[in-house]
């Protein structure tokens, strides 16, 4: 029995934290701690480039930083 409440407790918890929103965004500060560009790197796959690529340029877009 108690071992069941046990488990039942511990699914009800993940099953919670499974519906946490997203992070809240300050307007005043887009970039948050985001702060390097990331510029000088390169991906290993043409997938993680792509993704490199999308960060700068919603930096560019931000005014985080310049080009």
């Amino acid at each position: 029995m108690q071992a069941a409440l046990i488990t039942l407790t511990i699914v009800a918890a993940l099953v919670l934290a499974g519906c946490a929103g997203p992070a809240k965004v300050a307007f005043s500060e887009p970039c948050g701690v985001i702060t390097d560009s990331l510029s000088d790197v390169n991906a290993r796959s043409r997938k993680g480039q792509q993704r490199l690529v999308i960060h700068y340029e919603r930096g560019i877009a931000a005014k985080c930083w310049t080009r």
